[in-house]
């Protein structure tokens, strides 16, 4: 099965030496690991607000579970944090903790700016695989609250050019993959409809499906990082989220399937122009242009997979993303020319060509989309048995067959990536110390020279999304 990996980041060890030191040298060692814990019991008024016990109490306890114990020993905070049940179970020797509480005080954060980071490392710590308070949050009938919540706050950091944004944009992502392995997760968010969507400022949105929101959301953030962040971790995690949605799309919104191939598109282009310039660089290509070339030849094979998902177990039901496609199809012809791309490209040229078989046969007096869009219907429905309750129509049409392989998502490594990330909500809450720069969750590469394509490669993280 395929593999969509979310980046690689690697953790450099350092050998320690024994050696002895002054007193005041022990002095001031012990002075700087006491000073960070004081921000979290200090009675100084702390930046944004008095933090209250639970909220320290919170940090603290994030601190402990993301600080990774010296000779390899496995973490006994987070492996308790992970293991929590709820107060109604009757086994011994477990930390206890009331989900219904927990739930809506996580949703209660989500509305609150200045606790949002928080609750997304407490929930991403939850939603490990095989946790309890995973099953608890998917079985609850308002979870789809919860997932409103979190694509609203995607949408607010996407417009901001921060450390921070990206942060939150990474464990955003990963908590929703995270939910979104679980097939009742969709038919959820397929099912719980929206009749206004007054913070989504792109487009006026109404009567429109949660998963719609989320994948328009999703779409937004991926393009936002090819521009600003130029992070291949995050994009690879953003593009395993819209694989596992693509085999449930339902009445993809117009605006939806458009923001789809938009995004392709540009992909597509970086693609080529990454490809032309390492074939005129010849023997002098650099490897800064190399490693373009191959991050968004992996970026575009991701995006070709969503598209191909869609075609194979969800096309019956969207008449947008076909209309899509046929507006872009000069994009799929030309990458149908590159011969590695060739079979990935095979499903959705044979797609586009038959449908404008059938617009041809129309023959329409005008092309305006509403016409475009009703024959495209009909098309579907007559020759696809969408009307005769067909599920799929890949099977024996198309060119290549699709696996519908879902997603998970893999462990990062906590230490590396995580502590930072923890201290840093820890000093924006408490008293504000000089010297202190927010840390990127998944760092990027700062101060290289950009290759002539103005991007530049980027330093993954550690973690895979792995397919099953």
């Amino acid at each position: 099965s395929s593999t969509l990996p979310h980046g690689r980041s690697r953790s450099r060890r350092r050998a320690t030496t024994t050696a002895s030191f002054s007193p005041s040298a022990l002095a001031a060692a012990s002075s700087v690991l006491r000073r960070p814990f004081s921000l979290l019991f200090s009675e100084g008024a702390p930046a944004g607000g008095p933090l209250s016990l639970a909220q320290r109490s919170v940090l603290l306890l994030l601190l402990l579970s993301h600080k990774q114990p010296s000779g390899g020993a496995p973490n006994r905070f987070l492996l308790a944090l992970r293991s929590c049940e709820d107060t109604s179970s009757a086994r011994k020797g477990i930390v206890l903790v009331p989900f219904p509480a927990l739930f809506e005080e996580i949703c209660r954060c989500m509305e609150d700016d200045k606790s949002v980071g928080t609750a997304l490392l407490l929930l991403f710590d939850l939603l490990q695989e095989g946790s309890m308070f995973k099953a608890y949050l998917l079985s609850r009938s308002d979870m789809t609250a919860l997932v409103v919540s979190m694509a609203r706050v995607l949408h607010a950091v996407v417009g901001q050019q921060s450390a921070h944004a990206c942060d939150i944009t990474s464990l955003l992502a990963s908590v929703l993959l995270m939910l979104s392995e679980d097939h009742g997760f969709h038919v959820a968010c397929q099912r719980e409809r929206l009749q206004a969507v007054p913070w989504y400022h792109d487009q006026i949105l109404s009567d429109v499906c949660v998963s719609d929101i989320v994948c328009a959301v999703v779409l937004r953030a991926a393009h936002s990082n090819l521009m600003k962040f130029r992070s291949r971790g995050l994009q690879m995690l953003l593009l395993a989220l819209l694989a596992n949605h693509a085999p449930f799309f339902r009445g993809l919104e117009a605006h939806t399937a458009y923001r789809l191939l938009a995004l392709h598109e540009v992909v597509a282009r970086r693609y080529g122009r990454a490809r032309l310039c390492c074939e005129a660089a010849g023997d002098r290509v650099t490897p800064a242009l190399v490693d373009v070339e191959e991050m968004y030849a992996e970026i575009l094979l991701a995006s070709l997979h969503v598209l191909n998902l869609a075609l194979a177990f969800a096309l019956p039901w969207n008449p947008h993303l076909v209309y899509a496609l046929l507006y872009n199809r000069e994009t799929f012809l030309q990458l149908q020319r590159e011969k590695q791309l060739r079979r990935e490209v095979a499903n959705i040229v044979q797609v586009v060509e038959f449908f404008e078989a059938e617009l041809k046969s129309a023959s329409l007096e005008e092309f305006s989309s509403a016409a475009v869009i009703s024959v495209i219907e009909e098309a579907l429905t007559l020759r696809w048995g969408r009307g005769k309750g067909g599920k799929s129509w890949g099977a024996g049409k198309l060119a290549e067959r699709v696996e519908n392989d879902m997603y998970i998502f893999e462990e990062l490594t906590q230490e590396p990536f995580f502590l930072p990330y923890v201290w840093d909500i820890v000093v924006k809450r408490g008293r504000k110390i000089g010297g202190w720069s927010s840390s990127l969750l998944y760092p990027l590469f700062e101060g290289q020279e950009e290759p002539s394509l103005n991007v530049s490669p980027v330093n993954d993280f550690e973690g895979r999304g792995r397919s099953r």
